[in-house]
């Protein structure tokens, strides 16, 4: 920060002030201030009422009893889950080690949180499946081994395809590209991933019909008819038909927004997109979740369901 001061004056008047010289009250913070860390976990200190302390960095971060703690795969955790018993591949407790992403506030010098994420290490590998050892039921990306993170704090979600289905990970053809998103264990030599995309593999439910969704984003314009909510992704069995999106209202229930036909993809006839667009909605506010149904064309029937949470835009 660079500072300029004139000789005299009201400049010089509150530089005076902000160091304290004869303005005591400036000094006494009344008011929060919001405060956000990024970093590894240095220690992490269990209280007896669920509460605790996270030093991240040399920073020591108030963990009320509460407070929200997520993973990339999971949410409602507590500082004890954070703080005990190894990690697959890991010999250290718990996500000590790992990086925390927090936000918070802060008073008087004490940094007080208001959400804890971890995923531990964001280690990503992109690229081409490998031979996997004539064991079938490991993957192998550009020479290294992958398996699941079994963890139920960070658990493996779903492996999925480019259109958004869960797919066989055994199934993945060797040069097929895929990304791994997880953790890396050098004791193991192991990728633990969470999370998985391949453009290969068969499909977990391929006689089933499934729809997906992709993208989901809203924007909250304020008053009048000019919010905007975007949804899209992909069906299959059948690849075509309508897709009803609904929002999640204020009272738990489901509104309808539109309802639009997916269409056959020219390139990839076993799936079917769809896309819906609409900036003229009067909305209370960007819904917590989407909801996208496939219906039968004849019967309106729901074949099949995804939500997602919808993010700005």
């Amino acid at each position: 920060m660079t500072i300029t001061h004139a000789a005299g004056g009201a400049a010089a008047t509150a530089f005076v002030a902000l160091l304290g010289l004869g303005a005591s009250q400036a000094t006494a913070q009344t008011v929060p201030i919001e405060a956000s860390i990024e970093g590894p976990i240095t220690d992490i200190e269990l209280h007896g009422d669920g509460s605790g302390t996270i030093v991240v960095m040399s920073v020591r971060v108030q963990v009320p009893s509460g407070t929200p703690i997520s993973t990339p795969t999971a949410e409602g955790l507590s500082l004890h889950d954070l703080a005990t018993g190894p990690l697959p591949g890991r010999d250290v407790a718990g996500f000590r080690g790992g990086t925390a992403i927090i936000d918070g506030t802060s008073l008087d010098g004490t940094f007080t949180a208001s959400a804890v994420f971890s995923d531990l290490f964001e280690n990503v590998v992109l690229g081409a499946v490998t031979d996997p050892d004539n064991d079938p039921q490991t993957v192998h990306l550009q020479g290294m081994r992958l398996l699941p993170s079994t963890d139920p704090r960070m658990p493996a979600a779903p492996a999925l395809n480019g259109f958004g289905f869960e797919i066989d990970v055994t199934s993945i053809p060797v040069g097929e590209l895929t990304a791994a998103e997880g953790y890396y264990s050098e004791d193991d030599e192991v990728l633990y991933w969470h999370t998985l995309e391949s453009d290969g593999g068969e499909l977990l439910r391929p006689d089933e019909p499934e729809v997906s969704i992709l993208r989901a984003q809203c924007r909250d314009r304020g008053t009048g008819n000019r919010d905007e909510l975007a949804v899209s992704g992909f069906v299959h069995t059948p690849a075509s038909g309508p897709v009803r999106i609904q929002r999640r209202t204020p009272s738990n229930s489901w509104a309808n927004v539109a309802t639009v036909n997916a269409v056959v993809d020219a390139e990839f006839p076993q799936f079917g997109s769809y896309r819906m667009s609409r900036n003229n909605l009067n909305l209370p506010g960007c819904p917590t979740r989407v909801r996208a149904q496939f219906l039968n064309a004849a019967t309106n029937a729901v074949l099949a369901t995804a939500e997602a949470v919808p993010g700005p835009r």
